[in-house]
């Protein structure tokens, strides 16, 4: 069973109108964050234009607000599950609010990307990612 089978997440798919990526995009995805720095099981940040959001910090700002204010043109995100399963695309709004519920049961870092339109086809762009730790930290780059 891939992850976007799993019970909650199908339920997240029909009630909210989630669209499976292709395949191809998890695989691009997957060979474009191989081919970073990597510190243990998280990408390697040093060096790296970035942004840090402490999810238990109560002075940080909401997600919403940050992606909004950070990525204004960006609409959609692709969601990566597995560089060998298709991801999800999704509403930005809608996973700055439920990521959390997206990758759950998700072990270990997750990453998700910005999706762009291209002479009107979409395709994710890799040089706007997401990294979500799983539990309380989410950094942005790009």
């Amino acid at each position: 069973m891939t992850y976007i089978e799993a019970d909650h997440v199908a339920e997240l798919i029909r009630q909210h109108g989630l669209v499976v990526a292709p395949a191809q995009w998890s695989q691009d995805f997957g060979a474009h964050l191989k081919g970073l720095a990597w510190k243990g099981f998280s990408l390697d940040w040093n060096g790296v234009e970035h942004q840090l959001v402490d999810l238990e910090d109560p002075g940080s700002d909401p997600v919403p607000e940050l992606m909004a204010s950070r990525w204004p043109d960006v609409r959609r995100l692709f969601v990566l599950y597995s560089p060998s399963e298709p991801g999800l695309v999704a509403d930005a709004a809608f996973v700055a609010n439920e990521f959390d519920q997206l990758y759950w049961k998700a072990p270990g870092s997750r990453y998700m990307c910005a999706v762009r339109s291209v002479a009107g086809e979409d395709e994710p762009d890799f040089t706007r990612l997401i990294e979500f730790n799983g539990a309380n930290r989410l950094v942005f780059a790009g």
